[in-house]
């Protein structure tokens, strides 16, 4: 190796060490909080049922570690991301690297001529390849952008990722504010802040991906634009693709598995959610439900003739004996109903959320395909600047547009001459 080679190869063995390292630690972190938070739930949950027996209010102790528990499976969210993030540079620069050598030594470079002919689009690009960028030219990936520094990739990748995130995701940034008028003052300063943060619409694939997806996996053909980002959509389609022009179906499919440890964490601690009602539901079963089985009566026999006896008049003398605890009792149920509702739309909202980071664009797959085209942008951006980084921001938005404007042909825009690109028309 010459000593450019080998001081490349010490500084990607350093980065890769660091962010292996931030990667373990991130998750390391949101285990930790799981179990804490777990511990700590089961310990209030416990203390308050048995002081309920001298403290009523102890009912309503609980509350308060649901939302803790909720910001933790928030917090998990996040953690895997950046942890995806981290092992999608270092796929990305593995899968670099491997073209580089690849091509250095001569191996299946004829191979990739061909590939690149038959391939070629309209804009002269080599189409589905998940590796990089290969210009058609020179096939070959520029050693010089390997040599980008972590908080700089991630400069970048802040813009052009989520950028190419909200295009493909409804997101609560889409819902328009309200910020005048009577709308405002009725639902504007409280309902869409609230549904920001407890919808459970958000976090699925806008309208018109979806049924592009649909599309890609019911035609037999393989077209140019496809997602890339939906590793179970490509699956499918090799799955079944082959089964309908035989018209037989596979005996042996093939399937992806990101791994079960996000999705247990995640149902062990909206469990506890439910269980922490559990002081609630003990005070109303006491203080309202028995009351209601009193008056219907002990004797199983008597039962069904004391309910077509059973007249609202009789409910209310037997209601008002204890009204002010039925009436508690009856405020708790609204908690209770209310609680559950926050708790189950924020389960359908982290699911939408974790089945991205296993199958969707924060998978380390399409972390790793993202993360080339965030590098070229980056690097296209500081050409245009004429390597004086004047308006960079400004140069990089417009590749982060035009990347999200070509999420679903990112492979031929990536091989595109300086990102001249056409959108994909949608």
């Amino acid at each position: 190796m010459t000593p450019d080679q080998d001081s490349q190869v010490a500084f990607e063995r350093a980065l890769i060490a660091q962010l292996r390292s931030e990667a373990e630690h991130v998750k390391q972190c949101f285990t930790t909080y799981s179990f804490q938070s777990l511990a700590i739930s089961a310990t209030v949950l416990a203390a308050s049922i048995g002081a309920m027996s001298q403290y009523d209010a102890a009912r309503y102790v609980p509350l308060p570690m649901i939302f803790l528990l909720i910001t933790v499976c928030r917090i998990g969210i996040y953690k895997y991301g950046t942890a995806n993030r981290a092992y999608g540079f270092e796929l990305h620069l593995a899968r670099t690297a491997q073209i580089n050598r690849r091509l250095a030594s001569g191996v299946h470079e004829a191979d990739a001529v061909a590939a690149s002919s038959a391939a070629a689009t309209s804009t002269g690009s080599v189409s589905h390849l998940d590796g990089p960028a290969i210009d058609p030219d020179k096939m070959q990936w520029d050693d010089s952008m390997r040599r980008i520094t972590w908080e700089e990739a991630c400069r970048a990748w802040r813009i052009v990722q989520s950028t190419m995130f909200r295009r493909l995701y409804v997101v609560p940034q889409d819902d328009e504010p309200v910020t005048r008028g009577v709308r405002y003052w009725v639902i504007g300063w409280w309902y869409r802040p609230i549904m920001s943060y407890f919808g459970p619409k958000y976090y699925v694939y806008r309208r018109d991906i979806r049924e592009k997806i649909a599309e890609y996996v019911r035609r037999d053909d393989m077209d140019s634009q496809y997602p890339w980002f939906s590793l179970p959509d490509l699956i499918k389609k090799r799955n079944y693709t082959p089964a309908r022009a035989s018209g037989n179906d596979r005996l042996v499919q093939a399937t992806y598995a990101a791994g079960t440890y996000l999705k247990v964490m995640m149902g062990l601690l909206f469990t506890m959610q439910f269980l922490l009602l559990l002081p609630l539901v003990i005070s109303i079963t006491k203080h309202l439900f028995v009351p209601v089985i009193n008056l219907i009566g002990v004797p199983d026999a008597s039962i069904p003739g004391r309910l077509n006896g059973w007249v609202w008049d009789e409910f209310l003398v037997e209601f008002n004996k204890n009204a002010r605890i039925n009436w508690v009792s009856l405020i708790d149920v609204a908690i209770v109903i209310a609680v559950v509702i926050i708790v189950l739309a924020r389960f359908r909202r982290t699911t939408n959320r974790r089945i991205i980071l296993e199958d969707g664009l924060l998978s380390i797959h399409s972390c790793a395909v993202t993360w080339q085209a965030v590098v070229l942008a980056h690097y296209r951006a500081i050409e245009r600047t004429k390597s004086t980084y004047r308006h960079y921001t400004e140069e990089l938005v417009l590749d982060a547009i035009s990347a999200a404007e070509n999420v679903l042909s990112i492979h031929q825009w990536m091989n595109a001459d300086k990102g001249k690109v056409q959108a994909e028309g949608n």
